[in-house]
């Protein structure tokens, strides 16, 4: 079982990476779109890592608080 796992998150990985190099496309636009209707609310975002979507853009637009989780250590 953890060699078929190691397996689907490599592959997993392999291809986000190739989509990432693609470009975000409008991803940002869209999520900032959605998020219009939360104006004024809390929001709880997240800081993109490797091939993550980037929400940056979007978190910036909100009008609104943003927390992101905070890793000590």
């Amino acid at each position: 079982m953890t060699d078929q796992k190691a397996a689907a998150r490599t592959e997993a990985f392999a291809r986000r990476k190739a989509l990432f190099a693609a470009g975000q496309g409008q991803a940002a636009e869209i999520l900032a779109d959605f998020l219009a209707a939360h104006a004024g609310k809390a929001l709880a975002g997240y800081m993109p890592m490797r091939t993550e979507i980037d929400p940056l853009p979007a978190m910036a637009a909100h009008r609104g608080p943003v927390g992101v989780p905070v890793i000590l250590a």
